[in-house]
């Protein structure tokens, strides 16, 4: 597990650690098997996140969105593991391997998923409104 290290001088802009080898490692990182088998049942571990990428390179998860910024294909490569978390959070939710209260949470906070009501209001009353413009 990388270590924190203090700042030495916070306004001091620091070098990017960007690599291209991470596009290929973040892949990686999203396309292991996400469930064990234990006592005859298969259960859920260790959801991918895009901040757990980011603790095992050793950045910011805040470095991984500028890098997307400045990189095409680190950007696609975001995407696409933004999509293997959201089918694995699906999946592994319908089957009952997350709380699912939890992965609701998760869904409508980084997959854009919302609760959608729709209101329909009927009324028999009809009102005319007469408008009248003021003449000084």
């Amino acid at each position: 597990m990388p270590v924190l290290t203090e700042v030495k001088n916070p306004n001091m802009g620091r070098p990017t650690s960007y690599d291209p080898k991470y596009c290929q490692e973040m892949l990686d990182f999203f396309k292991r098997d996400f469930t064990q088998e234990k006592h005859g049942k298969i259960e859920a571990v260790d959801f991918p996140s895009i901040a757990g990428f980011a603790v095992k390179i050793g950045v910011a998860k805040s470095s991984l969105y500028e890098w997307a910024k400045k990189h095409p294909d680190f950007s696609n490569v975001l995407a696409r593991c933004k999509d293997v978390q959201e089918n694995i959070l699906l999946n592994n939710s319908l089957k009952g391997g997350y709380n699912a209260g939890f992965a609701q949470f998760l869904l409508k906070n980084t997959h854009g998923f919302k609760d959608k009501q729709e209101v329909e209001q009927k009324t028999t009353e009809r009102r005319v409104v007469e408008v009248k413009k003021a003449i000084e």
